[in-house]
């Protein structure tokens, strides 16, 4: 057989030029899917990235509104602590000391108008101060308890239960001097007559009358301002049920005094319910 070598390479001489196009054109179709896809994927990144960035963004804002909210919480907090507390504890502590003193410091002998002949010399009481600043300390006690009630942010509680929790406490210094009968008095040690009570409604005209706008901000009066316009606020019969109470009230009158037992115990209950309140908000908001 006789090879036509002119013609092998006149064949192999085409069909290297074919592969060697061939593989030139593959290698470029290629590299371009590779770069299409290199700049797909890094389009993608870059928009993953975007997005991570929004949504930090979006994380950011939402953390720095939450703190703002806290903050603002927390400075409504302090500012109804620095509004209630004082009067609060004073008005609270005030009246528990008064009925302290009338209950185990002879200081009932002073609420009789012929006190002078029966207390101690050396003792400067008048029965006309003592009758005067108790009626005082009760009102105001009285006003601050109605101040409360009205306007007491519930944030100043954990939950709704502390909150009445806290104002049955109030509640129960009221129905010592209002509840009839009351159930701590239902027995045979005391007479079928010399009780006396102050309902709740007497006591709410108690503190209501002696309350007084200042600053758009409702408030009790001063000693002094109550000093002035005693006789005015006398003359509305508010404090008929309060003196007829007090009233030559001594240990021989079972049911008043056995009143103001309750009472106090009440206010120390309080007291100590006050205090853990503000306490316990002090620590939260460190």
């Amino acid at each position: 057989m006789i090879i036509d070598w002119q013609e092998v390479i006149a064949t192999l001489g085409s069909t290297t030029v074919v592969v060697v196009a061939v593989g030139y054109l593959a290698k470029s179709i290629i590299s371009h899917l590779l770069n299409r896809d290199l700049a797909r994927a890094e389009r993608c990144a870059k928009e993953a990235e975007q997005e991570r960035e929004i949504e930090f963004k979006k994380i950011i804002v939402k953390y720095t509104k939450d703190v703002e909210t806290i903050y603002a919480k927390d400075e409504r907090i302090r500012q109804e602590l620095i509004r209630w507390a004082p009067p609060i504890s004073r008005s609270v502590n005030a009246l528990s000391y008064r009925l302290d003193n009338i209950l185990y410091n002879d200081g009932y002998l002073a609420l009789s108008s012929n006190c002078i002949n029966i207390i101690n010399p050396n003792w400067s009481i008048k029965h006309e101060y003592f009758m005067s600043s108790t009626e005082y300390i009760f009102c105001r006690y009285y006003c601050y308890v109605e101040l409360l009630k009205e306007e007491l942010n519930f944030e100043l509680f954990y939950s709704h239960t502390k909150k009445y929790y806290f104002l049955e406490k109030v509640r129960a210094v009221d129905k010592a001097l209002s509840s009839f009968p009351h159930k701590e008095m239902e027995s045979d040690k005391f007479p079928r007559l010399g009780d006396m009570q102050i309902f709740n409604l007497q006591q709410k005209l108690l503190g209501e009358i002696v309350m007084v706008r200042d600053r758009n901000l409702d408030r009790c009066m001063k000693y002094s301002e109550f000093l002035l316009r005693r006789q005015e606020l006398n003359c509305s019969g508010a404090f008929d049920p309060l003196v007829a109470f007090l009233k030559e009230l001594n240990p021989t009158n079972k049911h008043r005094w056995c009143r103001l037992v309750l009472m106090k115990r009440a206010l120390d209950e309080l007291s100590e319910e006050c205090r853990t309140l503000i306490d316990d908000k002090r620590i939260e908001n460190r």
